[in-house]
């Protein structure tokens, strides 16, 4: 669930794992985490320890109980994500600003996963120093952003067209 967060850990020194009453635990050094907004933090290399917590069933064993949000290391990230900027108006509107965001590789297509994420706004951390020119409440018709020859139709809600001509011309 990457809405829970994704925490990033490093691949050299290896995680341990390691058996303990109940379960498995997870040691490894934390470098980042991508919150559910797509935004990349890096974090000073910290310890994280995640407790599986192990069932038997028959003869296998199963996870019944694991913490929320992925871990991944940087090389799985690489492949499961992609790097994009979104951009927003300053407040002046006389220029562009970039919200890097990693997203996940999905079915939905980078196309969809894109503007929705231009529709839910910058991230918490650009928020105060952005302006987004699309109205509150605007989605998409159809979720999905079909993708033609790259050349994208995005069909929005009629909430969109409460801004004036030039918010809308800004907007896209």
């Amino acid at each position: 669930d990457t809405d829970a967060g994704v925490t990033v850990i490093d691949d050299a020194p290896a995680f341990r794992l390691e058996r303990v009453p109940g379960g498995v635990r997870l040691q490894a050094q934390q470098v980042a985490q991508i919150g559910a907004d797509g935004a990349l933090v890096p974090t000073p290399e910290v310890d994280v320890q995640r407790l599986f917590t192990l069932d038997r069933v028959g003869e296998s064993w199963r996870i019944t109980d694991l913490p929320q949000g992925l871990i991944l290391d940087r090389i799985e990230v690489s492949l499961a994500f992609r790097a994009f900027d979104i951009y927003f108006m300053n407040p002046q509107q006389t220029f562009l600003v970039p919200d890097p965001r990693y997203l996940p590789l999905d079915q939905a297509g980078s196309a969809t996963t894109l503007v929705k994420s231009l529709l839910e706004g910058p991230t918490r951390w650009l928020r105060p120093a952005v302006e987004s020119l699309i109205p509150a409440g605007t989605s998409l018709v159809v979720d999905s952003v079909p993708n033609d020859n790259g050349v994208a139709s995005v069909d929005l809600t009629s909430e969109f067209l409460d801004a004036d001509v030039v918010e809308r011309e800004q907007a896209a």
